[in-house]
């Protein structure tokens, strides 16, 4: 953990673990079959420290925004795993467990079937997607995204253009947005036919 902290989930080889916490590099083979495997058990302790950070939530409404916020503040925090989560072969226990909450939450709110299931996955659709794309390639991406802005032509954007952390914190406030009016939208129309 402390390598992926302080250096970042690019420096995190068997052989840096294993130099870490003086065994053979190849005994991290032998717990874990590939680095995706390893950087999975990283993600589902990481998370469970996050999940502790926010207060528990009794509506179902509540549970899923304490989930969707788990997951987004941890792929802001830690951009590099965002990409490789998504196309990860064995989903983390955190991640199934988050899911598990979000079924069962929307179950509460009147879904079934195929209801059910586009509901889900309208919001983890919302969440990896803009997760994926919004994280992947920071800070250099976000650098990017303001000079886009500064060149628009439009003043509001200019004035919201200070920088990169700028853009970055208007990016988290659209991510708000969009996922609280799909969540509004999930709620006061549960269940509706959608055939």
């Amino acid at each position: 953990m402390e390598i992926v902290l302080n250096q970042g989930f690019n420096a995190l080889t068997a052989k840096s673990l294993g130099d870490h916490m003086g065994v053979d590099p190849s005994a991290m083979y032998r717990q874990f079959h590939n680095k995706d495997a390893l950087l999975v058990a990283i993600f589902d302790r990481l998370a469970n420290d996050f999940e502790s950070d926010l207060p528990q939530a009794t509506s179902p409404r509540g549970q899923i925004e304490r989930q969707v916020f788990v997951v987004r503040n941890f792929f802001v925090k830690f951009p590099e795993l965002a990409a490789i989560l998504s196309q990860a072969d064995t989903p983390p226990r955190a991640t199934l467990a988050a899911a598990e909450q979000i079924v069962t939450s929307l179950k509460e709110l009147g879904y079934q079937g195929r209801q059910l299931v586009t509901a889900y996955q309208s919001i983890e659709g919302l969440v990896v997607g803009t997760s994926v794309f919004e994280t992947s390639g920071s800070p250099h991406h976000w650098a990017i995204r303001n000079n886009r802005y500064r060149m628009m032509g439009y003043d509001a954007f200019r004035e919201v253009a200070t920088g990169p952390d700028s853009v970055a914190a208007i990016a988290n406030d659209s991510f708000k947005l969009a996922f609280l009016s799909l969540l509004d939208a999930i709620e006061f129309n549960a269940p509706i036919n959608l055939a």
